[in-house]
């Protein structure tokens, strides 16, 4: 009777706790910065539905507690990744075919301008241009008992581009996040069903966001990279319903990581 009084108070905890972190991931949706996530490869075959399950070096990211999964030590000492769209190599592609025109914009004839800048709003201003890069990456997660830790050095850095053709020129938004964040996680295997943890983290950040620019400007451009720091955490739980079911809740920057941008 008094076994199945306590198997009821964890289930219940379990619940509540889960609750309180779903309610602080709803909150955090408004926050102001963007977080820091690098997706993993399996998270993203699983169309990201990966909260529950992650186990590995991406529990930093996804779910803290998930590591308590993990029977072994395990250690990454150099990962490298990179994405890239199909839009940006063919935007690429199309840049070095029309660098020239567009680099002596004003010097062509009115024919040649509205033919340049109907292509560019036919056929460019569509192309979804992204390009990531994260290397090297550094981590390891230990378990200690029913105690799990891990430190983990990460980095991502993350470029987008579009063009406009303008009412006169054309321009460009160029959009570069580069972040590097070194992080420390725990977390604690209460039962077979149910473990809690959390990762802090220090984050450095650096961006630039330049939109509408000229093309003209382009050439010539320099860019100044805003940087600055700031300190976060992320919690986590999961709780086995039954092979293979599992729940998991995670709030990622709670009470929001505030950076602070040198001026």
């Amino acid at each position: 009777m008094i076994k199945n009084k306590i198997k009821l108070f964890k289930f219940v905890f379990a619940l509540i706790f889960l609750f309180i972190i779903n309610i602080f991931s709803i909150s955090l949706l408004f926050a102001k910065e963007k977080p820091f996530m690098l997706r993993s490869v399996r998270g993203l075959g699983m169309g990201n539905a990966f909260t529950a399950i992650s186990d590995d070096h991406s529990a930093f990211f996804y779910n803290p507690a998930g590591v308590t999964k993990r029977k072994r030590f395990t250690m990454t000492l150099a990962e490298i990744r990179g994405t890239i769209s199909t839009d940006m190599i063919d935007f690429a592609s199309w840049f070095s075919d029309n660098q020239d025109d567009l680099k002596n914009f004003e010097d062509l004839s009115e024919s040649k301008k509205i033919e340049l800048l109907r292509k560019i709003s036919n056929e460019i201003t569509d192309y979804n241009n992204h390009l990531s890069i994260s290397a090297p990456n550094f981590n390891f997660i230990a378990p200690l008992g029913k105690l799990y830790f891990g430190l983990g050095v990460f980095d991502d850095i993350n470029v987008k581009v579009k063009m406009n053709s303008g009412l006169i020129t054309p321009n460009i938004d160029l959009n570069v996040k580069v972040d590097l964040a070194g992080m420390f996680l725990m977390a604690y295997k209460f039962s077979d069903r149910f473990s809690a943890g959390f990762n802090a983290k220090i984050l450095a950040r650096g961006g630039i966001e330049q939109n509408r620019m000229s093309i003209l400007e382009f050439e010539n451009y320099e860019p100044v990279i805003q940087p600055g720091i700031g300190i976060g955490a992320d919690i986590g739980a999961t709780y086995k319903i039954s092979n293979p079911f599992s729940l998991g809740f995670s709030a990622t920057d709670v009470g929001g990581t505030k950076i602070k941008y040198e001026k």
